[in-house]
């Protein structure tokens, strides 16, 4: 509700019914479907109004946190150092402190602030910066040749789907079955099936053009005619294939699930400083043999399936005797896991609350809190755990006042 999804439901058989999109029967134990929400949304003018309109909000654009300072007995956070590019700085004092600069600059500023703990704020146990997480990304050139029988089903399932306004936009995927990753002790894949070129938009207006001519839908927006004549290569192809055989979809996107790794982590460099004086980041990223297999693995599956239903054969270099796909796996952009979350300051930073394990007052926001990353987007866990942490604080405030 806060971002403007309102109610809507994370289930892909809901969207399954409400959209009428006729998901294939997979083997459950083996692959599921779901469904990805999406609503492009600037947080910045989004909450702008709200944040300048309140009387306990100040805002200070352009403001470095440089340092973070703890009492001689290091149990609580006493003030924050902000300095500016301009050379401007001041001096920040609050009850409560909460970091939220993301998954690679929240460890760095916690190692950076040596005063009082010469290894980092809270990092008595060399845990802050370890566990970096990503979702490793392989976009791959597979061929995933349908029947034509099924063509326009795989098109209308796996494609985008705007709802509520065109301002949310529905993704189908699929997904590695809780049942396969414990009985393959790995980690989960997220798969999207993507037609031949840039845009799918075009062949779904196409199709919902289609079913206004017919009477199938009672109504076309406009829309759906710009989509049409701005995309209409996507559906000369569609309908060659349609005509004359199987249909190629070029792309299978996989965002997968990578193991908490220890060796994967952020250091600092004290002999490489930027323009505030302070440590530059370094970002050792590791991929281990589980999280390659992960990959493979979610998509042998894939293949299988669409394989025992009749809907596809996929023919991927992810399936071939060599490993040179590895060296095209990317990322998704999500940084996770560098302040981890636990009950044992040994192996986490924060504990159930964000709190910095034996700070008082002092909290950490955002990914860099996540214990695990599973394989969905983190944004809607980020503001999940960033409501929680504000009901926590402000009932800490409540209960002093």
């Amino acid at each position: 509700k806060l971002i403007g999804l309102g109610d809507a439901s994370l289930e892909g058989e809901y969207w399954a019914s409400t959209l009428d999109l006729p998901f294939l029967r997979f083997e459950q134990s083996r692959i599921t479907h779901g469904v990805t929400l999406i609503r492009r949304l600037h947080f910045g003018k989004f909450a702008q109004e709200k944040l300048t309109d309140s009387s306990n909000v100040s805002i200070y654009l352009n403001a470095n946190l440089a340092d973070i300072e703890l009492t001689e007995n290091a149990d609580h956070a006493s003030s924050l150092d902000v300095k500016t590019l301009s050379g401007k700085s001041l001096t920040a004092i609050a009850d409560y402190y909460v970091i939220a600069c993301g998954g690679i600059e929240n460890p760095r500023l916690l190692l950076s602030s040596t005063k009082i703990e010469p290894n980092g704020v809270g990092n008595d146990h060399d845990v802050v910066g370890r566990y970096f997480m990503e979702h490793p990304y392989y976009n791959d050139r597979a061929e995933i040749f349908s029947p034509k029988s099924t063509a326009e089903r795989l098109t209308r399932v796996y494609s985008q789907r705007h709802v509520g306004g065109e301002n949310i936009i529905v993704n189908s995927h699929l997904e590695t079955a809780e049942a396969a990753m414990e009985a393959n002790l790995s980690g989960g894949i997220l798969g999207k099936l993507l037609l031949r070129g840039r845009s799918q938009k075009g062949v779904n207006a196409a199709l919902d053009f289609r079913d206004w001519l017919t009477g199938e839908a009672e109504s076309l927006k406009y829309q759906h005619i710009a989509n049409t004549l701005l995309n209409i290569d996507d559906i000369s192809i569609f309908g060659r294939d349609r005509i004359l055989g199987p249909r190629r979809i070029n792309r299978l996107v996989i965002t997968a699930e990578q193991r908490p790794n220890a060796n994967s982590r952020v250091t600092i460099d004290r002999s490489d400083l930027d323009n505030l004086g302070m440590p530059r980041a370094q970002l050792h990223w590791k991929l281990t043999e589980e999280d390659f297999a992960t990959i493979k693995l979610g998509v042998k599956q894939i293949a299988a399936e669409l394989g025992r239903l009749g809907a596809a054969r996929l023919r991927s270099p992810i399936l071939e005797s060599n490993d040179a796909w590895r060296e095209h796996v990317g990322w998704a952009y999500h940084h996770m896991g560098t302040t981890r979350m636990g009950d044992d300051p040994k192996t986490s930073v924060v504990d159930k609350n964000c709190r910095v394990h034996n700070k008082s007052n002092l909290f950490v926001a955002g990914s860099s809190v996540f214990p695990s990353g599973g394989t969905a987007t983190p944004t809607f866990t980020i503001i999940a755990l960033a409501i929680r942490l504000a009901d926590y604080i402000r009932g800490q405030l409540d209960s002093v006042r």
